[in-house]
């Protein structure tokens, strides 16, 4: 009898373990799905528009591509052209740039973009209302091969 309530036990355990993955597995899916369309529409806006009045849109705080922590960030190569959040990023070449982890991201951006056109990238950022670090996972986009332009956005893992 022990035994059979063993297994029951750990059966149900089981399963509840399951439902919590599942639960998460959905939250992360749809939060995948609004980040993705919301670069793909950033994409078609850059694609529609050109680079310079798409540059200025992007980094407006106020403006279409920017919904609380979802935010267009745009890069060519190493060097960040657009980061509404943190604008004193902009021009500079953050290739060497490291997470907590010491992935470099950036380079892993590049590799994704180049390789695949599209990706998604996991990484340590400040998030923008507490400035603290958290887990983010971005979808990027490439624009331009031959700049090596790309541009994504992320959402930050919940606590």
């Amino acid at each position: 009898m022990k035994k059979v309530l063993g297994i029951l036990l750990v059966a149900l355990m089981m399963g509840m373990s399951f439902a919590e993955t599942w639960t998460e597995s959905k939250e992360i899916q749809a939060q995948r799905a609004e980040v993705k369309k919301f670069v793909e529409d950033a994409a078609a806006y850059y694609n529609k528009e050109g680079e310079a009045k798409a540059f200025a849109e992007f980094q407006k705080k106020d403006g279409k591509f920017f919904k609380g922590d979802l935010y267009i960030f745009l890069f060519e190569g190493t060097t960040c052209k657009v980061q509404p959040v943190t604008p004193k990023l902009v021009g500079k070449d953050l290739g060497n740039m490291k997470d907590p982890n010491g992935k470099l991201f950036i380079q892993e951006f590049v590799k994704v973009t180049k390789e695949n056109k599209t990706g998604w990238v996991e990484y340590y950022w400040p998030e923008p209302k507490t400035e603290k670090l958290k887990a983010k996972i971005s979808y990027l986009i490439q624009l331009d091969a031959k700049k090596g332009t790309y541009l994504g956005a992320g959402v930050y893992k919940k606590d």
